[in-house]
């Protein structure tokens, strides 16, 4: 049709040009106008043929993208379905070897020096107390893939433990300065029911509640939310009843989903019917996802950190103290996921930071040697719980003697972790040599006894370690 129309505008201008030149000598823009309204006034019943063909073809199209869009939803829950049942086989979803025990005991919430706290739980409407059993028997998170890093290689984590806590007011403050990477939770969960699924209770209640909340919890980098709603019996009768397509976002749970799920690919409002296996495993696949993206998003805050202060750690006024502290965030993420290969290599990696610096003498943020106190000519290298090691790091008051026991002595847990004992001896046995030569060093203000007394009892806790 263009082709057709756009030839015969050109024959038409063509041929009106050299009527005008025989006539006048010259064709003006005025003498073209005359031209172009003739042409439109010509073909204007040739264009609304076409249009009306376009419009005919346009609405031809409707039905078919209506049938492909039922297709993907339909597609879509079917892999859903799928995936569950997939991670159901692969045992998933299983409880722990002692769910039954569990089960049946008195619950009890892990501390935080046992587990990180991984769920801090906003429960407004008492829904806890009747979940918690089943909720509690599916933790650990096992079989999760990891992709984060920086290689960005996918690594399988057996087992995440989680220890679950209650959010009471707004957003909770960092107090540190450096906020522990650990134990700062990675996915806070809002249970939700609603008794009343009225639209105007909906509207006046539930949902500025729930996207205050979720306002709130989206502002926290490296912290993942997710909204678990349990409906009521009257409203899982009429999902059940009720068309989905002619009555789009019927349900309290479609609207929640309308309202804070933007992206359509994160699931953030999950349903949960406490009474079906098949809720409860989807339930735990959307926390699982969250989880996981929680640290991927964490371990590249830190690392981003990292990467920067290393950049600038010829620069007057840099701190290893402050660096170690966030290099070590990530060590505990590492360790949190099981991961003690990569923990290993972050140590190893300040270790040869701080050798670098020592070569160089530029350790000036330490302002003593250390080794002066009382039990210090005596080393247990597992117990890190001696001294303050930490916050003595946070507020860069670590002497250089205790800095060096903490270091190794991090190193040597993993180790052992690991069962790598031959490693250990032999990293023992340089450890041991060097520190001593640097201990005699003038200036350390530590006697001959000293430090003899120190080499025979750390090569005696050696051999404890590896007898035990």
């Amino acid at each position: 049709f263009w082709l057709d129309n756009n030839t015969r505008f050109e024959q038409g201008k063509a041929e009106f040009e050299r009527r005008i030149v025989e006539t006048k000598g010259a064709c003006s823009i005025d003498d073209l106008s005359v031209y172009y309204k003739q042409y439109q006034l010509d073909s204007y019943e040739r264009h609304l043929k076409y249009n009306r063909y376009v419009w005919r073809r346009s609405f031809s199209m409707v039905w078919p993208g209506v049938r492909a869009w039922a297709v993907d939803i339909r597609r879509r829950r079917a892999r859903r379905v799928l995936a569950v049942a997939k991670h159901s086989e692969q045992g998933y979803f299983d409880r722990g070897p002692l769910a039954e025990q569990r089960l049946d005991a008195p619950q009890q919430h892990p501390s935080a020096d046992s587990s990180p706290e991984l769920d801090a739980l906003k429960d407004e409407c008492g829904i806890w107390p009747r979940i918690e059993k089943e909720f509690t028997a599916r933790l650990p998170l096992r079989n999760l893939i990891w992709k984060g890093g920086i290689t960005q290689t996918a690594r399988f984590v057996e087992q995440l433990d989680i220890a679950i806590s209650h959010a009471e007011g707004g957003q909770p403050a960092h107090d540190s300065p450096i906020p522990d990477q650990q134990t700062a939770p990675l996915l806070h969960i809002y249970l939700l029911e609603t008794l009343d699924a009225d639209a105007d209770t909906y509207k006046a209640i539930v949902r500025p509640r729930a996207k205050s909340w979720a306002t709130r919890a989206s502002q926290r980098k490296g912290e993942e939310w997710l909204v678990i709603y349990l409906p009521n019996a009257a409203e899982v009768q009429k999902m059940a009843t009720t068309s989905k397509f002619l009555n789009m976002r019927a349900s309290v749970f479609d609207k929640l989903k309308g309202d804070l799920q933007v992206k359509k690919d994160v699931e953030r409002v999950v349903m949960l019917q406490p009474a079906s296996v098949e809720s409860w495993n989807a339930a735990f696949l959307a926390i699982r996802d969250r989880v996981v993206q929680a640290l991927d998003d964490r371990v590249a805050s830190i690392a981003e950190e990292i990467r920067r202060m290393d950049a600038n750690r010829m620069l007057p006024g840099w701190n290893y103290c402050k660096f170690f502290v966030f290099k070590e965030g990530l060590v505990n993420l590492y360790r949190l996921m099981g991961l003690r290969d990569g923990a290993l290599a972050q140590y190893d990696e300040l270790e040869a930071a701080y050798l670098q610096l020592f070569n160089s003498q530029r350790l000036s943020w330490f302002s003593k040697f250390g080794g002066s106190e009382p039990g210090d000519d005596y080393t247990d290298l597992l117990d890190l719980s001696k001294k303050p090691y930490r916050q003595q790091m946070i507020e860069n008051t670590i002497s250089m003697f205790d800095f060096r026991i903490y270091l190794f002595g991090q190193q040597c847990q993993l180790l052992i972790d690991m069962s790598r004992y031959n490693e250990l001896v032999e990293r023992a046995q340089r450890f041991i040599a060097t520190f001593a030569k640097s201990m005699r060093e003038p200036g350390t203000g530590l006697t001959l006894a000293f430090v003899s007394s120190w080499v025979y009892s750390t090569c005696q806790n050696i051999v404890e370690i590896c007898e035990g």
